[in-house]
Formats: structure tokens, sequence, C-alpha cells
């Protein structure tokens, strides 16, 4: 009985991990406040050049949300693509359509 509570336990967190893994890419709609802010601070770094260089003058800072709604605003990848950012690292999910020639997994996401 033990044995079958844990073969339970362990395909029900595999199961899980598995969903986690493969869920599908929600684009990020941005509100209106939120796209007000993201272009001021892409104003912000698009000023003329000016003949000095100042260290960190041209410098902008982006959230997770921001940088998902740019993407979806501006491009098509809005469904297929998405950035999770990690201290020090920035992750890409991609989501596409493999050949369906392909060994074990041809023809899925």
């Amino acid at each position: 009985m033990k044995s079958l509570v844990l073969l339970a336990m362990i395909a029900l967190i595999l199961g899980g991990l598995w969903w986690w893994h493969n869920r599908p890419i929600q684009p990020v709609q941005l509100s209106t406040a939120e796209i007000a802010t993201v272009e001021a601070k892409i104003e912000s770094i698009q000023k003329p050049v000016e003949p000095k260089y100042e260290k960190g003058s041209k410098e902008i800072v982006l959230t997770e949300r921001e940088l998902n709604g740019l993407l979806n605003e501006n491009t098509n990848f809005g469904k297929t693509v998405s950035f999770e950012l990690a201290t020090n690292a920035i992750h890409a999910r991609v989501e596409t359509d493999l050949d369906p020639d392909l060994p074990i997994v041809g023809g899925k996401h």
C-alpha cells in the first residue's frame, strides 16, 4: 500500500513538472499606465547623442512584464516567445512547432 501511494505521489509530481515546463505562453497586455511608463523610459534613452560621454547616461531598466509587453506590442512573437529575468541572466522560452519528421517529438510544441 505504501509503495502504491509513493508511486502515485511520484507520478503526480512528474506530471506537474511536465505541465509546468510545457505550459502555454500567454502574451502580456500592458495597461495604459504601463505603456506610458515604458514609453517614458524609451524616450529617455533616445534623446540626441551628446558629444560628451557620461557613464550610465543611456541606461534603461525594464521589468520582465514591460519587456514581454513590448515584445507583444511591437512584434508578432507575443504568443511564442517569453523572457524571464533572473539575477545576472535572461531566460527565453520559445514555443514552436517541430518538424513532423523528427523522431519521438515530431510535430509537437
